[in-house]
C-alpha cells in the first residue's frame, strides 16, 4: 500500500522520541506591569511632546490629544485583556488573528512583525538610547545642532545595546523580566523627579510661563490633518501596551495578572504623560517645548542647572533600554509561537532551559541591527508607524467574533490553537537532550494553558461590541492619516506586508510536505 508524504510525516511524528521544551510561568504581576510601563514609557515622552504641541496648535489641544491617546489605548488594551485570558499562551495577536481571520492573515501579521514592526521599534529605541548616551559622554557631540541619527557613533552604540540585551534575554525569561523591572524603576523615578521638581518650582513662586492661562490660545498654526498627526505622535508614545500578550505563556496566573497589569499600566502611563507634559510647560514654556530637541534635558536644566546635561540623558537612555528589552522579551515569543505551527523555520521554536527562545531572539537582533544601519530616526518612525494599527484593529474585532461564536456554541471549549489537520512541529531543546519527553517543572507553550482551560476566568471587556469597533475605526483612521502624510514610507511598509502572502503559501506547502 502506498501512502502520501504527509501520512509518512504524521506516522514518524507519532513513533519517534519527543523532546518538549520546558517553559515555566515565571513572570509575576510586577514583571507584567513593568513590561507594559517599561515598553510604553520608552522614548516617546522624551521625543514627542514638542511635536504634539506644535501640531495640535495649543496647550489645551495638546492635553486633549494626550488624554485621547491614553483612552484610545486603554480601550484597545482591555480588548486584548479579554483575548489574552481566553487563551493565555505565547503568541498574542498571532493567535487571535489566526482564529478570527485564518492562517494566511495570521502569518502576514507575524511576517510584518518580524520584518517591520518589532525590529523597527527596537531600532528606534536603540537609536534614542545611543543618541542620549552620546550626548552625555561624548565631547562636542552634535555641536552644530544637526540630526545625530546618522552618526556612526550613534549607530555603533545602538548595535552594542541590541547585542547585549539579546544575549541577556537568552539567559532566561526571569532574568530578562528582572532587567525590565530595574529599567522601569529608573524611568519612573526620572518622571517623578521632573513632576515633583515642577511642583516645587510652582510652590516657591517660580514662573510658569503662562502655562495655566494659555488654554487653547494658538502656539503654532495648524489644521485638521496636523491634529491627526499630533494624535499619531502621541499614540507612538503609547505603543507597546499589546506586547505583554505575546509572552503570556510565561505569566503566572494570567487570568488575574494580565487584566490587572493592563489596567494599572495604561492608566499609570496616561497620568504620567499628562503630569510630565505639565512639568515641561511649567519649567520651559510652550514656545521652548515646541523648539526643543531634548525637552527632558532642557526641563531638568531649568530645574537643577547644568548638572542635568549629563544626568537626564543617562536616565532617558536607560528608559529607552527598557523599551528595547521588553520588545525583545515579548517579540521573540511571537516568532516562537509562529514557528511552533510550522510557518517560521523550526529553529525559531527552540527554547533553552531558562525559557528563552534563543534563535528567535538572535534573528530579531540581526534584523533590528539591519534597520539601524540603513535608516535614520525620522524615517524609522514613519516606517514603523503605518503597519501596527491595522493589525491592532483586526485583533480587537476578534472579541466581537469570539463572543458571537460563544453564544452560538460553535466554538469548542479548548485552547484556540491546539492544532489543525496538518499539525505543528516539535520544539527541540537546545541542549541536545532526547529520548522520553522531558517535562520536569516546565510545560510546552500550548500545554501550559491547556491545563488551565477547564477553570479559566475570562476577563470581559466593557461596552462590547462598541469598544472594539470604535478602536478598529480609530486604527483605520490613524493608518490612513499616516499613509496620506508619508506615502512613500507607507508604501514600503505595505510592500513588506503584502510580500507575506506568497511566502505564506510557500511555507504552507513546505509544512505539509514535511
Amino acid at each position: 500500500m502506498f501512502f502520501s508524504a504527509a501520512t509518512h510525516a504524521r506516522v514518524r511524528s507519532l513513533v519517534r522520541p519527543c523532546v518538549v521544551v520546558v517553559q515555566r510561568r515565571s513572570l509575576t504581576l510586577i514583571h507584567c506591569v513593568s513590561v507594559i510601563v517599561g515598553i510604553v514609557i520608552g522614548s516617546g515622552i522624551f521625543a514627542s511632546p514638542g511635536r504634539v504641541l506644535r501640531e495640535s496648535g495649543s496647550v489645551g489641544g495638546s492635553f486633549l490629544v494626550w488624554v485621547a491617546a491614553g483612552v484610545y489605548s486603554l480601550v484597545g488594551a482591555l480588548c486584548y485583556a479579554e483575548l489574552g485570558t481566553r487563551d493565555p499562551a505565547n503568541g498574542g495577536d498571532y493567535l487571535y488573528i489566526r482564529e478570527g481571520y485564518g492562517e494566511c492573515t495570521a502569518f502576514v501579521f507575524s511576517w510584518t512583525q518580524l520584518t517591520v514592526l518589532r525590529p523597527g521599534s527596537q531600532a528606534i529605541a536603540s537609536i534614542i538610547f545611543a543618541r542620549y548616551l552620546a550626548e552625555a559622554f561624548l565631547p562636542n557631540f552634535n555641536a552644530d545642532g544637526s540630526s545625530s541619527d546618522g552618526d556612526l557613533r550613534v549607530k555603533a552604540l545602538a548595535i552594542v545595546l541590541l547585542v547585549i540585551l539579546s544575549v541577556a534575554n537568552g539567559q532566561g525569561t526571569r532574568f530578562a523580566g528582572n532587567i525590565q523591572v530595574a529599567a522601569t524603576f529608573v524611568k519612573v523615578a526620572c518622571l517623578v523627579f521632573l513632576v515633583v521638581g515642577a511642583l516645587i518650582h510652582i510652590a516657591v513662586g517660580g514662573s510658569t510661563h503662562g502655562t495655566f492661562s494659555a488654554g487653547f490660545q494658538p502656539v503654532a498654526s495648524t489644521d485638521a490633518s496636523q491634529v491627526g498627526h499630533a494624535l499619531i505622535a502621541a499614540l507612538w508614545a503609547f505603543d507597546g501596551w499589546a506586547y505583554l500578550n505575546n509572552a503570556l505563556g510565561a505569566v503566572v496566573r494570567p487570568e488575574r495578572n494580565l487584566p490587572l497589569a493592563i489596567l494599572l499600566g495604561v492608566t499609570f502611563v496616561t497620568a504620567a504623560y499628562v503630569l510630565v507634559n505639565i512639568a515641561y510647560l511649567v519649567l520651559l514654556g510652550p514656545a521652548a517645548v515646541v523648539d526643543s530637541s531634548a525637552v527632558a534635558t532642557d526641563a531638568a536644566r531649568a530645574l537643577i542647572g547644568e548638572s542635568a546635561a549629563k544626568v537626564i540623558p543617562v536616565l532617558v537612555a536607560i528608559s529607552a533600554l527598557g523599551t528595547v528589552n521588553g520588545s525583545i522579551l515579548t517579540g521573540s515569543r511571537l516568532y516562537q509561537a509562529t514557528a511552533e505551527k510550522g510557518y517560521f523555520p523550526a529553529a525559531l521554536a527552540r527554547t533553552a532551559r531558562g525559557g528563552a527562545p534563543r534563535v528567535a531572539i538572535g534573528v530579531g537582533c540581526v534584523w533590528a541591527i539591519g534597520l539601524v544601519l540603513v535608516g535614520d530616526f525620522s524615517r524609522l518612525v514613519d516606517y514603523f508607524g503605518f503597519g501596527a494599527n491595522i493589525f491592532y484593529g483586526l485583533a480587537a474585532l476578534c472579541v466581537v467574533k469570539f463572543r458571537k461564536m460563544d453564544r452560538r456554541g460553535s466554538r469548542e471549549a479548548r485552547p484556540l490553537f491546539s492544532g489543525d489537520e496538518d499539525g505543528g512541529i516539535e520544539m527541540g531543546a537546545e541542549d541536545g537532550s532526547s529520548g522520553e519527553c522531558a517535562r520536569e517543572e516546565h510545560t510546552s507553550n500550548e500545554e501550559a494553558h491547556r491545563s488551565q482551560s477547564g477553570d479559566r476566568h475570562i476577563f470581559r471587556a466593557p461596552l462590547v461590541p462598541f469598544s472594539p469597533m470604535l478602536f478598529a475605526m480609530g486604527a483605520v483612521l490613524v493608518a490612513g492619516n499616516t499613509f496620506a502624510q508619508v506615502p512613500w514610507q507607507s508604501a514600503i511598509a505595505s510592500l513588506f506586508i503584502l510580500s507575506g502572502i506568497p511566502l505564506f503559501y510557500v511555507m504552507r506547502r513546505r509544512r505539509r510536505g514535511r
